[in-house]
C-alpha cells in the first residue's frame, strides 16, 4: 500500500465506497499525509482513545478526490 497509496485506494473504493476512520489530532504528519491523499479531515468525535485525547474523523469517497 505504501509505494501506490492511491491506486491501492481506489481499488477498495470500489467496494467500500466512502472510507473512514478516527485519528489522534495530535498526529500532525498523519493529517497532512492523509490531506495529501484526497481525505477529508472532519469534526472531532468522540469515544477513541484515552480521556482528554481529541480525535479527528477522516474519511474520502470517490466524489471529493
Amino acid at each position: 500500500m505504501l509505494e501506490h497509496p492511491r491506486a491501492w485506494l481506489s481499488s477498495i473504493e470500489g467496494r467500500y465506497g466512502v472510507l473512514c476512520n478516527a485519528m489522534s489530532e495530535h498526529n500532525t504528519a498523519t493529517i497532512e499525509w492523509l490531506k495529501h491523499l484526497g481525505f477529508t479531515i472532519g469534526d472531532v468525535c468522540s469515544g477513541f482513545g484515552k480521556p482528554g485525547e481529541v480525535f479527528r474523523l477522516f474519511y474520502r469517497s470517490p466524489s471529493n478526490v
